[in-house]
């Protein structure tokens, strides 16, 4: 069984990001899981403890303190008790003769879960930046910055949401289930009652068991963009005679359109026209959309299924959009025109605002963080802030392809190479072979840049040059590298396939993998 796809926005944003979630929507689209049971104390629950199935509390209204004694399988009692500070946060926890702890990463290099048991040593890179960990058994479970609250198994490093948390949670994880201050209901966190939920142990085993299972779609896949667990699809003629875009949540099992049949971009595909280059920063997408002799640049979000179209090119007069790319708060967009170029970004209110003009015209465009990278066909790069002022200039010499990441820009060039550049410097500083005739695409995360040659698809160490096939399809592969690991999508007998690759496993192939 695949994944749950809800047909309606409503709701959209509770399934990936609560925190814009309405507290209805968000019961309804991710229902609690069946033997989950919920206790609502009218007070901030600071310290709690779980032992089996019982939990103690701690909790304080207005300055006066209770202890409450819940057992999740029925009943709970409360009495007087002195008010006591929650307890920090943990970086390490124990299991019998497992012992797990919390490594912080950089800025490009992953929060690391190292995990000791006998004389046996491994480091699983987490997909978000942590600050809590508990362990029983197998797994553990760890809070996230961004009020994630993750299962992770121990021999495998596959991560699975299970939950979303309050702010600096220490949810705890024992032989019957975990025990957590749930923030699913966002509109409730600060009303001055917490909501403390248990949820059974085997919930946890069947998300770690069904994380990454391939999405299969009604529809052929024209491209892909991910960021973080998020993964935006662009589908032609997935239901209804629409072409579409899908979001798809790794981690947490739930696809999603952002596209409505009342929409432009349904409206288009009926009349001829067709779904191309997607791209994706947090809560936005934007598509291209082909009508005719007019390719019309279109954005939506997960929360906000209202189409806007952010820019228009006509072929007939030589405009084009070239390219488009995103993350996290970023989604900027690089447009040819007669004469020269335009480089835009999408602002607060989901409409287009340009922030630099070229005389010559752009053949892609990156973005990492507050940063552009803009390539032209001369082979030059400008490295921009994400108000177009321009940092550094680069000549990379003739490329196909460029992606930037924290301090390093890749190239992927005409000459069969990938080559590093430090960015702050603009220091070729390694250049790695690549198979003749890849796909001008190209993403890096971590250290890792992902290329496709037709159906094969390639993981490569940017430090190492160490290469490693990862996967092989049916058809032609297009790929995006995050922090969970790699998706990649392709077509099969009418229908798409996505499927998705750990970062645990990317490393362990790139490790064992020779020169």
């Amino acid at each position: 069984m695949g994944p749950l796809v809800v047909r309606s926005c409503t709701g959209v944003a509770a399934l990936f990001f609560a925190a814009a979630a309405s507290a209805g929507s968000a019961y309804v689209c991710h229902p609690d899981p069946s033997g989950t049971r919920t206790l609502r104390i009218a007070g901030e629950v600071g310290r709690y403890d779980m032992h089996g199935t019982r939990v103690r509390l701690i909790y304080d209204r207005d300055g006066v303190c209770r202890r409450v004694a819940w057992n999740v399988l029925g009943g709970h009692s409360v009495a007087s008790a002195r008010c006591q500070r929650a307890p920090d946060p943990s970086r390490a926890a124990s299991s019998g003769s497992t012992f797990v702890s919390l490594h912080a990463g950089s800025d490009d290099a992953p929060d690391r879960l190292v995990v000791v048991s006998g004389r046996r040593t491994r480091s699983w890179p987490l997909p978000e930046r942590a600050y809590h960990v508990d362990v029983q058994g197998g797994s553990a479970i760890f809070s996230t910055v961004r009020n994630g609250l993750y299962a992770l198994d121990l021999k495998s490093g596959r991560a699975a949401i299970v939950g979303l948390v309050r702010r600096r949670d220490t949810p705890q994880l024992g032989r019957a289930g975990f025990v957590f201050r749930d923030n699913l209901d966002k509109d409730r966190e600060d009303d001055g009652t917490t909501l403390m939920k248990f949820v059974p142990r085997r919930h946890l085993d069947k998300a770690l068991a069904r994380v990454g299972r391939p999405l299969r779609l009604g529809g052929l896949i024209a491209d892909i963009a991910m960021d973080g667990s998020r993964v935006a699809l662009a589908v032609r003629r997935w239901q209804h005679g629409c072409d579409a875009v899908v979001f798809w949540n790794i981690t947490w099992r739930y696809s999603v359109p952002i596209t409505e049949e009342d929409e432009r971009t349904c409206r288009w595909s009926r009349r001829g026209g067709s779904i191309s280059a997607v791209s994706m920063a947090g809560l936005r997408a934007a598509w291209t959309m082909r009508v005719g002799q007019v390719e019309h640049l279109v954005s939506a979000s997960s929360v906000d299924c209202f189409e806007r179209v952010i820019t228009t090119a006509r072929l007939r007069r030589g405009e084009r959009v070239v390219s488009h790319a995103g993350d996290g708060g970023l989604l900027a967009y690089a447009v040819a025109r007669a004469g020269g170029g335009l480089l835009g970004r999408l602002n607060d209110r989901m409409r287009g605002e340009t922030v630099a003009t070229r005389g010559i015209v752009p053949v892609a465009v990156a973005a990492d963080n507050n940063q552009l990278a803009v390539l032209d066909h001369g082979g030059e790069v400008q490295l921009l802030s994400s108000t177009g002022e321009v940092i550094r200039t680069l000549d990379v010499g003739p490329a196909r392809a460029i992606a930037l990441r924290a301090h390093r820009l890749i190239v992927l060039t005409d000459t069969a190479t990938i080559d590093v550049f430090d960015s702050k410097s603009g220091v070729r500083i390694a250049s790695w072979p690549v198979p003749s005739g890849v796909t001008p695409r190209l993403d890096v995360h971590f250290g890792v840049a992902v290329i496709t040659h037709g159906s094969l698809l390639y993981a490569i160490s940017i430090e190492s040059g160490k290469r490693v096939l990862i996967a092989r399809a049916a058809s032609a592969i297009r790929a995006q590298i995050e922090a969970p690991g790699v998706a990649y999508a392709y077509n099969r007998a009418g229908k798409g396939v996505v499927k998705y690759v750990p970062f645990s496993k990317i490393e362990r192939l790139l490790r064992t993998a020779k020169r």
